[in-house]
């Protein structure tokens, strides 16, 4: 890839990921990613492209985000 995008982190114990096209359900979009590029652990980090029509890397980690309460 040409141009590194920028890392989005996903928390794969949230309910939703921010994503630049929206807020997506985090169960189906970590299926998804599995299925484009095998990433499924904390700390690994895949390119792939996004609803959007861009590529985006996003970056696995467990838990939820800091400041932001589990539902």
């Amino acid at each position: 890839m040409a141009n590194t995008p920028a890392t989005i982190t996903v928390y794969m114990e949230s309910d939703v990921v921010a994503l630049p096209c929206g807020v997506k359900e985090t169960a189906p979009f970590l299926e998804r990613l599995w299925r484009e590029t095998g990433a499924d652990c904390d700390g690994e980090e895949e390119d792939m492209e996004c609803s959007c029509g861009h590529f985006h890397r996003f970056l696995l980690k467990d838990g939820v985000e800091e400041g932001v309460p589990p539902s």
